[in-house]
């Protein structure tokens, strides 16, 4: 594994957090900041930083996961390859499992997971299991509005906290391509705020809108609670959910 895997601007701001001056040198920085890492003593805790566009409020998670990593290699403590769509179809117990196993103390989502193995470089790619282009979402008070693009079209939804449904959904999807709306109340870290996926006009279900988000309805007629028939009345489950969708622009 190479440090120099950790964005530079990610470096910066860990920098900054520890009162060190960023030099001319790049290669010194990352050098730097390695050393941080060792120190007992270092700041991962609150900040209030503006780097590139990018407001932080704490260290970039990154850097935690970098070590999280390093030192699994250092433990030789071996762990599997998988995809993110393996790590996002893994349970609650599974999922708990797994980052008990790379050493993770914090609340756990999917995509802190994926990160840890991706800088282990034990995240494989699969060219058959592309579920969508981007995701935001939006959320309410026991709620989230969700808008997930594949390929010319917008899913636009809503899912209750009821009975983990929400949660599921956010570990199916959490990964690179999930941020916040900007009117999100939701605790953010390293999350694009000012991410925004465009609608046009709304569309009717049609075989290539199935076709492309055959990946949704499969997930979310896993949760209906009449699941009877829908092998017959193709993008039941879409409508049973209120699922809408939008050309994307």
């Amino acid at each position: 594994m190479d440090i120099h895997d950790i964005p530079y601007s990610h470096i910066k701001v860990f920098l900054i957090a520890n009162k060190k001056l960023i030099d001319d040198d790049q290669l010194f920085n990352y050098n730097l900041a390695f050393e941080l890492m060792k120190n007992p003593n270092t700041n991962y805790g609150d900040i209030k930083i503006e780097m590139d566009g990018v407001y932080y409020n704490q260290v970039p998670s990154s850097i935690i996961q970098w070590m999280l990593a390093f030192n699994l290699i250092k433990l030789n403590i071996d762990i599997p390859y998988y995809t993110k769509s393996e790590i996002g179809k893994l349970s609650t117990q599974e999922l708990n499992n797994l980052a008990n196993k790379l050493g993770i103390k914090k609340k756990i989502y999917a995509s802190y997971i994926i990160d840890v193995i991706k800088f282990l470089h034990k995240l494989k790619e699969n060219p058959n299991c592309v579920l969508f282009d981007d995701a935001v979402y939006d959320t309410g008070h026991s709620y989230c509005f969700f808008n997930v693009k594949c390929k010319n079209a917008v899913a636009n939804f809503r899912l209750h906290f009821d009975d983990e449904l929400c949660w599921d959904f956010f570990r199916l999807i959490d990964c690179d391509n999930l941020n916040p709306e900007p009117q999100s109340n939701a605790l953010i870290y390293g999350g694009n705020k000012k991410h925004k996926i465009y609608k046009g006009k709304k569309l009717e279900i049609n075989e290539e809108i199935l076709a492309n988000f055959n990946w949704l309805s499969d997930f979310l007629e896993k949760y209906m609670y009449e699941s009877k028939a829908v092998d017959i009345f193709k993008g039941r489950a879409f409508i049973y959910y209120g699922v809408d969708f939008y050309e994307a622009l």
